[in-house]
């Protein structure tokens, strides 16, 4: 009787041990497929990302493209623009390339948020002004402005400003 109690606990001892190493083995199973999810999962993460970034703005025979507003007075409305202001515009976060299915943007802070609608703003006052006829102010000449000063009461002398 006592061989049989000792072969019983002997028994269930190995069935114990085997039950723990059919857990652990689950267990690494299980953390190599969570691994191997998240990797899946990074990869195409990645390649969507890099598709995003393949998309460049194709410019039409004038040499223009088309943006969509996401900021400003016109957002939500497809703007036709140079290609060179496009760019400008997406980059400023305040337009995107309407041909992304997927448009992810980074949150913007408060002073960025800002930047992005003044310059909406001041795209949109620069398309305004021209309609309306209104010539943009002309820079400051390069080399300063000359200005005339007077070394002696009554006599001047010419002079470059920085």
């Amino acid at each position: 009787m006592a061989d049989d109690d000792n072969k019983r606990d002997e028994d269930r001892r190995q069935n114990a041990e085997e039950e723990r190493k059919h857990a652990a083995d689950a267990e690494a199973k299980r953390i190599a497929q969570a691994e191997e999810d998240r990797k899946q999962k990074a990869e195409a993460d990645d390649k969507r990302k890099a598709e995003a970034k393949q998309r460049a703005l194709v410019p039409n025979a004038e040499g223009n493209v088309m943006v969509e507003a996401i900021m400003g007075p016109y957002r939500g409305q497809n703007l036709t623009m140079t290609a060179a202001d496009g760019q400008a515009a997406i980059n400023g976060h305040w337009a995107r390339n309407p041909t992304e299915t997927h448009y992810e943007h980074e949150a913007l802070d408060d002073e960025h948020r800002k930047e992005a609608i003044d310059a909406a703003h001041a795209w949109a006052q620069a398309q305004w002004d021209a309609a309306q006829g209104i010539e943009p102010e002309a820079p400051p000449p390069e080399g300063g402005v000359t200005k005339r000063r007077a070394m002696k009461p009554g006599e001047g002398a010419d002079y470059k400003t920085r």
